[in-house]
């Protein structure tokens, strides 16, 4: 996917202030290798996220070794940006570029952009839903109605349910298809679809009728749309999470 098509695919494209401050510090924690790319001229420069300032509007970069390329962003005035955060792909443009002086050393800011592409290169990436946030799944069930599955974990491409009630416990097998379903979130609740079931996780004891069994399903019969929210969502999550775990939100 090219730089320009990469910021207006919708899937993966952040434009939530908060989900843009939060990617940016991680590249500021990971110290992650940025690609500069000077809008006049093409030339490209490497640098790091120093600091995220969301008070100030600013973000902060390590200045280049080579001093004439440094002249030429500044005169420029913005940038095409491209990583990779654990071998995930992120773009964005940065502009209003100037010299700022941070804890005595000389470096350069920017306007924090207005949206960002954070692209999961990994298929499979799944974000576990947060203790404190209960995600359910509605699926139908064969002549029985409907019931609710407490939602473990979720990535684009699929989903992994407890099975509290041990509905699907006994009858449960790889390659079955479940639905209609739908998840029972705000603005996801409306579009149904079919599930995959593609592996099971049993109790550590196969007498524990207490434990509930993980099944793990991919969706099927999705649309772009669905997609495309979905992939917001555990952005949302994910922040969340790490939040869980972060009390400063850093």
């Amino acid at each position: 996917m090219s730089p320009a098509d990469a910021l207006n695919s919708p899937v993966f494209l952040l434009d939530k202030p908060g989900d843009v401050v939060e990617k940016l510090r991680v590249m500021a924690r990971q110290r992650s290798l940025v690609s500069l790319t000077i809008a006049a001229g093409g030339t490209s420069l490497g640098s790091m996220v120093v600091a995220v300032l969301p008070e100030r509007g600013l973000v902060v970069l390590d200045p280049s070794a080579n001093s004439r390329r440094n002249q030429q962003l500044l005169e420029a005035g913005s940038a095409r940006c491209e990583t990779q955060v654990n071998g995930i792909e992120a773009q964005f443009d940065l502009s209003g570029f100037r010299e700022a002086d941070l804890d005595g050393q000389t470096l350069l800011a920017a306007s924090i952009p207005e949206r960002l592409f954070w692209r999961q290169r990994r298929a499979y990436y799944r974000v576990t839903v947060p203790l404190g946030r209960l995600v359910k799944c509605r699926v139908q069930l064969r002549g029985e109605g409907s019931a609710d599955f407490a939602v473990h974990n979720l990535s684009i491409v699929g989903i992994a349910l407890l099975d509290n009630a041990a509905l699907l416990r006994e009858t449960a097998t790889t390659g079955q298809i479940l639905g209609p379903c739908r998840l029972l979130v705000p603005g996801l609740d409306e579009d149904h679809f079919s599930l995959e079931l593609r592996n099971r996780v049993e109790p550590l004891r196969r007498d524990d009728l207490l434990s509930a069994v993980r099944l793990g399903a991919a969706f099927r019969g999705v649309g772009r749309s669905f997609e495309i929210k979905l992939q917001k969502y555990i952005f949302e999550l994910e922040r969340e999470f790490r939040r869980g775990q972060d009390p400063e939100g850093n």
